[in-house]
């Protein structure tokens, strides 16, 4: 019987967890199809309250699952980009970081690894996420698709640099003496929000397929989303090792490493700032969404 009165009840979510018994419960329950994440305290599951599937903002759930359906079940679309060749000389380059500014080992070239678009320093202001869709279905999906992948497969390289952090062994900590507990916590959250924006980033490609029809609505999505990916691949570079700031301690002192913490707890805050702000964009909209269509459902009969 409670089963039941859980499953109807639109203020409860079971908990997604592995043999957890417990429920999300919410006040009111959040404006219909937006994904809202909720973390168990039990078994500290984090899963939308919506859909129960991982949590997936900003994307709408039924975007997510006609994305899916269509693409991720669709061989055909589920292109693995691991590998892409230099664009200057054509060598084989496989990404081992989460940063998305590439290198070549063989002619020194940069170059963004989503887009292969050249480039001339690691930290040059550097936008490829807006895209005039067409009608080629396929290769609309492909854009969407590529850009998905290379956000999934930053934040593992994320996830494995926060664990880095987190767990700190003796060398580790031995190459770090000079940080304080606050300098060490600018890093730990930096490296913990990072894991997150990959995140947030990889499902607004969903989002922004989904927009695909709607071009006044996709241009303001995209370009708060150019402006998220700007800040998280500096803070990405700012982050990957711990070599940097060692460098940084050995040349500058304790006063350069203090002007190079303010700089990543700064680009934390605008990656976290960015977050909430494309968030809202999508609540307002489907607010609005919805307002024209109870709007247009009012009419009256002669």
């Amino acid at each position: 019987l409670f089963a039941k009165f859980i499953d109807k009840a639109d203020f409860v979510s079971p908990c997604a967890g592995p043999d957890c018994t417990l429920a999300a419960v919410v006040d009111s329950k959040p404006m219909a199809s937006l994904a809202f994440p909720v973390t168990c305290t039990s078994c500290s599951a984090s899963y939308c309250f919506q859909c129960r599937d991982e949590p997936h903002q900003p994307t709408k759930c039924e975007d997510l699952r006609e994305w899916n359906q269509k693409l991720t079940a669709n061989s055909s679309f589920w292109l693995k980009m691991y590998s892409k060749p230099c664009p200057s000389c054509s060598a084989p380059i496989q990404k081992t970081d989460g940063c998305n500014h590439m290198k070549c080992t063989r002619c020194n070239t940069d170059f963004c690894w989503m887009c292969l678009g050249l480039l001339n320093t690691h930290l040059e202001p550097h936008t490829c996420n807006l895209y005039q869709p067409g009608d080629d279905e396929e290769k609309n999906a492909k854009f969407y698709m590529e850009r998905f992948q290379a956000h999934d497969s930053s934040k593992l390289h994320a996830i494995d640099r926060f664990k880095y952090i987190d767990e700190s062994s003796d060398a580790v900590a031995d190459k770090l003496r000079f940080l304080d507990q606050a300098g060490y916590d600018v890093l730990y959250e930096a490296c913990e929000e990072l894991v997150a924006a990959r995140d947030f980033l990889k499902y607004s490609y969903v989002g922004a397929w989904a927009l695909r029809q709607d071009t006044a609505r996709l241009e303001m999505f995209s370009r708060a989303q150019a402006t998220l990916e700007v800040v998280t691949e500096r803070l990405s570079y700012m982050t990957q090792s711990i070599s940097p700031i060692k460098k940084i301690y050995d040349s500058q002192g304790p006063r350069g490493v203090r002007l190079f913490l303010r700089t990543v707890e700064f680009l934390t805050l605008t990656v976290h700032s960015y977050k909430h702000r494309i968030v809202s964009i999508q609540e307002a909209t489907l607010s609005s969404t919805i307002d024209r269509a109870r709007s247009g459902s009012v009419h009256s009969i002669q």
